[in-house]
Parts: structure tokens; sequence; C-alpha cells
């Protein structure tokens, strides 16, 4: 507070950022973020381009800001204790698509994850993306989506539990669309 004219004292606002900056704290949602090691987007790049491949789609590219989020989802994630998996609100992606993996830590490589969504080709037979097929193939026609251009993907693990989180923009799994 300041004093004004008059002598009344009046409420002066305080830039919230500045003061954590001169004390040093800086909000979680704040902290820079680490879009996980390269071997990591190498794997996730290269797996996601191979299933792209067999299908005439052009390859993806990696995206930190994607991967980013897609770490702190997975992080978040595994604060409940890793048994959970629950996509993200399309508004906390900034409508970026979502794939989400689990299993048991340890025992599961890279691309073994991604492989596990493109299984879902087996049910895939062509045509749009409906309500009725959307949950048998909606993790394989994300990933091969053909105006998808980037992918971004985390990766947390607990002491039981690995949870992989990928996003994708532009998102995949139009409804009405071919996904090819």
């Amino acid at each position: 507070m300041t004093a004004g004219a008059g002598g009344t004292l009046r409420r002066v606002p305080i830039c919230v950022w500045a003061v954590w900056l001169v004390l040093g704290v800086v909000p979680a949602t704040a902290a820079p973020c680490a879009s996980g090691p390269p071997e990591l987007a190498q794997a996730m790049v290269a797996e996601h381009n191979a299933w792209r491949a067999q299908v005439g789609a052009g390859p993806i590219a990696w995206s930190a800001d994607l991967a980013c989020g897609a770490r702190q989802w997975a992080d978040y994630l595994m604060s409940l204790g890793g048994m959970t998996l629950q996509h993200s609100s399309a508004a906390e992606r900034q409508g970026a698509g979502e794939n989400l993996w689990a299993g048991t830590a340890g025992h599961y490589r890279l691309q073994e994850m991604v492989d596990s969504w493109g299984s879902e080709r087996r049910d895939y037979r062509g045509g749009p993306v409906t309500l009725d097929n959307f949950e048998r193939i909606g993790h394989y026609t994300q990933m091969v989506w053909r105006a998808t251009t980037q992918v971004g993907c985390g990766l947390a693990r607990g002491p039981r539990t690995e949870i992989l989180v990928c996003r994708y923009e532009p998102a995949g799994n139009m409804l009405g669309r071919q996904p090819y």
C-alpha cells in the first residue's frame, strides 16, 4: 500500500510473478519441462513412422511442446498410483490427440508399447471413424492419421507400473472421416 493524494492509503497491485522471481519460487506449472530423453523421442518417432509407412501416411516429427505436456500428464497419472488411466481434457492438451498405455514396470520395450496401439489395426475394416468402432481402433487410427504431423510422448515409471502418454497434432480421429 502507498499513500495517495490527501494521505489516504490505496492498494497497488503487485505482480505475483515478480514476487515469485524475487523469492526464487516458481509454481510447478511454470517450471521448465524437459521433453524426455533423446532415446524416447527417437524410438517414438521411428515406431510411429513405421506404422504410418504401412498405410502410406507421411512421417511425423517430434514436438518438444507435446512431449512436455504428455510427460506432465503421465506423471500426474502416476501420482494417482499408476493404476488409473484417464485422458486429459481436450482443453488441457489444447486440442491435441492423446494415446495412453500402462503396463508392468520394466517388462515392456518402447516398441511393444506402441505396437500395442498398432495391434488395433486388426480390427480396422476401412472406412471412417465412428462411435461404433472408435473404442476398438482409436489408438491405431490416431497413430496413422494422415493429417497428423507431430508427436510428443512422456513416460512415467513407478515401482510397479509404467505409463506412456503420446500426444498428436493435429489431432486425428475425427468422427465421420477416414484416417488415411
